[in-house]
């Protein structure tokens, strides 16, 4: 049934919302670094700009930190120029969804145990590790100035869904002390979610995982694959680790691992029960008291089932058909394979279009809206232990 609070309205950010981002504050590190995009990723991690210390350049960091990963890697796509060197032209649009499909196909097509299954896992495992490092090390402690501008006229009520691992979503909106960022924090630190419990909160889910959640990989241990976000003792603010450490599990001090979902078709940590599953559920719930979607920076990879599942949910859950704006600067090419996968998923819909993550934010703040404020008792869940 079709909530009744006017104006409820989902934004979903992909990896778009992070390529378009204007970072903020701006460092001599992190200035002119790529937030990297899925079908050129490597090429962007690598790139380095010009700065009064260097000229422009590209400097292979998966070879300096996972030098077997990068061989295998090498060879199994045919690099030549990189066989006994590093050449950028072999790296350019090498996806990474195709790089973790190959991989999470090989480790299904033999035995545990095997030197080609330990290959392919290990692999895959090193390379979710250089993935959350070089992504935290050119986002942690920024924000983005266009999300901020969006974030502000949000109403307590609106729900941010993000298929992002970086977290300049997450710093936005603890920098604003929206009552998402509240929900957030809380949610991240139930044992069990009662989805329930969540319909009357506006709610950050970030469906793929975060370079800043980890999850203990000892079999042993009580917390063994339980996915946490590292708060400090006396504030309830994420704590992102230094670039090359990782967070040790509370239970058993082991090292934990960063949790992300890999950009595979066949997402086994979505399993029932899982703390990711009810996660999605959530999600899923929540569009049933959306007014409006906006899209920024998703493209609906033809690869991505789930994702795709869930939005056709609204067939289902809503009287109505909630007004969609797709912010992707695929917008003004009526036949561009990312406006037609939109067109299937959202028939019938009423459509409307930015180019840029830019022109969107200053669309909103243009319009003179402010948040009105939250019922009371609705901005945070009530959660119970």
């Amino acid at each position: 049934m079709k909530s009744t609070n006017n104006g409820d309205t989902i934004y979903v950010l992909g990896a778009g919302a992070s390529i378009g981002a204007k970072r903020i504050p701006e460092d001599h590190w992190t200035q002119g670094l790529k937030m990297p995009s899925a079908s050129n990723f490597f090429a962007d991690i690598f790139y380095l700009p010009e700065t009064e210390h260097r000229d422009e350049t590209y400097v292979n960091a998966l070879g300096l930190t996972y030098e077997n990963v990068n061989d295998f890697l090498v060879r199994a796509w045919g690099m030549k120029r990189n066989t006994r060197d590093f050449d950028i032209k072999d790296w350019q649009s090498v996806n990474i969804e195709d790089v973790f499909t190959f991989l999470d196909v090989g480790e299904r097509m033999f035995k545990k145990g095997t030197n080609y299954h330990m290959a392919f896992q290990k692999s895959k495992d090193y390379l979710e590790d250089f993935i959350s490092i070089m992504i935290l090390s050119r986002c942690q402690d920024q924000r983005c100035e266009y999300l901020e501008k969006i974030f502000r006229k949000m109403s307590p009520t609106d729900t941010i869904i993000s298929f992002n691992w970086d977290i300049l979503a997450d710093s936005t909106l603890n920098f604003l002390g929206n009552a998402q960022f509240t929900n957030y924090l809380k949610l991240m630190s139930e044992k069990t979610i009662r989805i329930s419990e969540y319909k009357k909160a506006g709610l950050f889910l970030k469906l793929h995982g975060s370079v800043n959640w980890f999850f203990c990989n000892n079999r042993s241990c009580p917390n063994y694959r339980e996915i946490r976000l590292p708060t400090t003792a006396n504030q309830h603010l994420p704590h992102n680790p230094g670039v090359g450490s990782f967070s040790k599990c509370e239970r058993c001090k082991e090292e934990s691992k960063f949790f992300l979902v890999p950009p595979v078709s066949n997402k086994v940590l979505i399993h029932q029960n899982s703390f990711l599953h009810k996660l999605w559920l959530t999600a899923r719930e929540k569009l049933a008291y959306a007014d409006k979607i906006v899209f920024i920076g998703y493209s609906f990879p033809s690869t991505d089932f789930y994702t795709e599942w869930l939005f056709r949910q609204i067939n289902f859950l809503v009287g109505g058909k909630p007004e969609i704006i797709v912010v992707n600067p695929e917008v003004n090419n009526r036949n561009s394979p990312v406006m037609k996968r939109y067109k299937a998923i959202f028939r019938d819909h009423k459509f409307q279009k930015f180019s840029s993550l830019k022109e969107y934010a200053e669309f909103v703040e243009s319009r003179g809206e402010v948040a009105s404020p939250a019922p009371r008792g609705a901005e945070t869940a009530p959660l119970q232990r």
